[in-house]
């Protein structure tokens, strides 16, 4: 059971810390599916050569952002690989 006033995922009372460990979870999450077959793995692209079919949910890794910023667009030509969701208009950085 959660203790009384603690956080939810996404509750905007969330500290830098917290947030900090979710960008971690995030990062070894794409380790882990990036290094195990069982699991799956999520493809690697620059970002010209998305999927233009992409549709809300899709994940990449980007591997020539210029932001490696939670949350951030991602645009290509930079030297940053990211872990990227596809939110029905941009490609935004959900891990590093």
């Amino acid at each position: 059971m959660k203790a009384p006033g603690a956080p939810r995922l996404g509750h905007p009372q969330w500290s830098t810390a917290q947030a900090t460990d979710l960008n971690q979870l995030w990062q070894d999450l794409a380790r882990v599916i990036n290094t195990n077959a069982a699991i799956g793995t999520i493809d690697a692209f620059n970002h010209d050569d998305l999927p233009v079919a992409s549709k809300v949910g899709d994940h990449a890794v980007i591997l020539d952002s210029t932001v490696n910023t939670w949350g951030a667009i991602v645009a290509g030509g930079g030297s940053f690989v990211v872990l990227a969701w596809f939110n029905g208009t941009n490609w935004t950085v959900i891990g590093v």
